[in-house]
């Protein structure tokens, strides 16, 4: 928008009003003069009322050529106000397009991966469906490591994506996890085959209860994030809100957008001490598998937050994301599934397959 700023006029206008008043001043100090007496030639006040006059007609022009480029500035402002109105419009409108679009991919991604799960898994015998995965073998752990962790690598950019068009090109960074859910009879198992969980944690496991380690991140909070741990802290259900109220019920997932503002109405709880210093808004969904015969399975916890330094209150609310974790949740529940059944028969290390290549 194109505006001269109040007290600010062209060099022109300054000069012709300058020399309006100068013009003015000298008629009057020779008039004045000629009055008194002190001026014997009478043609000087006619000469200075002449270039008075020719200076008030051109201050008159510059008043009316400045006036009616004034009012065809303020059209031209008119006009150009119009056409941002109508760009931001159309913006709009191609932003709400692509939010659908989204959407729809995202739901036809969702479905895909549960037909294939249910189609895979549902059927399968119930004896193989009990032989529950107990992370028993050193490989089948490095597996399911490489594995979860190249689906948050991806994941975590297309929500960053999903964000920046939903949310006027939002560039704060994200975090993207994935937790599972061990018993405590195996945290101490885990520790041994791979987990280098810290000793503290070992000693207040209680094999009775349910306890959530984080296994992956994204590569962008590995990097810019290293306090956020990974496989050394040991979480218990019971003690934190979004675990709890997903594993013991009532929320089929968790999601909040201000968590400070909930745990000061005393309505969430975090093991970890440090959790508001990483992150203000979390989305929790649960991976789990219910097969044929609704026998239920749980696995863990995929989970994505950040500071949301903005506020924005529907930042993790909204149905992309939503499906975006849905369909992460079920593509690591199959992948569960599938090691599962891997862990009944011997997994060759990667090192192994390298050395067969070689």
């Amino acid at each position: 928008m194109i505006k001269i700023p109040k007290g600010k006029m062209p060099l022109d206008q300054k000069l012709g009003i300058a020399s309006f008043i100068f013009g003015a001043l000298s008629l009057v100090l020779t008039g004045a003069n000629v009055f008194l007496g002190e001026l014997d030639e009478p043609w000087l006040l006619a000469k200075d009322a002449i270039i008075f006059g020719v200076l008030l007609y051109c201050a008159l022009q510059f008043y009316s050529l400045f006036r009616d480029k004034d009012k065809e500035l303020v059209e031209k402002e008119a006009e150009f106000e119009m056409e941002v109105s109508e760009l931001k419009r159309e913006h709009a409108e191609i932003i709400r397009s692509l939010e659908r679009l989204l959407s729809k991919q995202n739901k036809h991604l969702y479905n895909l991966m549960n037909s294939a799960r249910d189609k895979l898994y549902r059927r399968i015998d119930k004896p193989a469906l009990e032989n529950v995965f107990k992370y028993q073998k050193r490989e089948s752990v490095q597996l399911l490591c490489e594995l979860t962790d190249s689906v948050v690598s991806t994941l975590a950019k297309i929500i960053s994506n999903t964000l920046e068009i939903k949310f006027d090109n939002f560039s704060e960074s994200i975090s993207l996890s994935v937790k599972i859910l061990v018993d405590g009879s195996s945290v101490k198992h885990l520790h041994d085959v791979e987990l280098l969980l810290e000793p503290q944690d070992l000693e207040k496991v209680d094999d009775a209860q349910k306890y959530v380690i984080t296994v992956s991140r994204d590569p962008h909070t590995q990097q810019d994030n290293p306090e956020r741990e990974i496989r050394k802290k040991v979480y218990s259900v019971n003690v934190n809100t979004a675990f709890s109220q997903i594993y013991h019920g009532p929320n089929e997932v968790f999601k909040s957008n201000n968590l400070k503002e909930l745990a000061a109405q005393g309505n969430y709880k975090n093991e970890n001490e440090n959790w508001s210093g990483t992150y203000n808004a979390t989305l929790v969904v649960p991976i789990q598998h219910n097969d044929a015969e609704e026998r239920y399975r749980f696995f863990g916890f995929f989970a994505v937050d950040c500071l949301n330094a903005a506020e924005i209150n529907e930042l993790f609310s909204s149905e992309e994301i939503e499906q975006i974790m849905e369909f992460g949740s079920n593509l690591l529940a199959m992948m569960f599934l599938t090691l599962d059944l891997f862990d009944s028969f011997a997994l060759e290390s990667e090192e192994a397959q390298n050395e067969d290549v070689s």
